[in-house]
């Protein structure tokens, strides 16, 4: 979940999912979205409001991922070495995952979520 927070959300619309105002003295950003990530899987209120905005930030991407089985989204993360998918595409195919919130989905997405950071880390090569 934190990886895609990263790559789909900036800090501001972070701390308003948390509902915090904007933040006075800024925490690291590494720390809001850390919080973000463990309070959203306890929280219902936090859950929906990150959910929309990740839903929001995500739309370009998401209708190639959201009905799709697991093995097909883990097929097309493993498939690419990262020269044809941009960073928000592939917090896309996550999130279309995690937001099933489907615990039997947990180890296939701890796997998928490391192979994305290599997949978002070489995007970045490219930039």
């Amino acid at each position: 979940m934190r990886l895609v927070l990263v790559v789909a959300l900036d800090c501001r619309s972070v701390a308003e999912c948390l509902g915090l105002a904007p933040l006075a003295t800024p925490l690291w950003p590494s720390t809001l979205y850390a919080w973000l990530a463990e309070t959203a899987a306890t929280s219902p209120v936090v859950w929906d409001r990150c959910a929309h905005e990740l839903d929001r930030s995500l739309a370009r991407w998401l209708p190639a991922y959201g009905d799709a089985a697991p093995a097909a989204v883990a097929a097309v993360l493993v498939a690419r070495d990262g020269t044809c998918m941009g960073g928000e595409e592939v917090a896309a195919a996550l999130w279309a995952l995690v937001r099933r919130r489907d615990r039997s989905l947990d180890p296939l997405l701890d796997r998928l979520t490391r192979e994305a950071e290599v997949l978002v880390a070489r995007t970045c090569l490219r930039s």
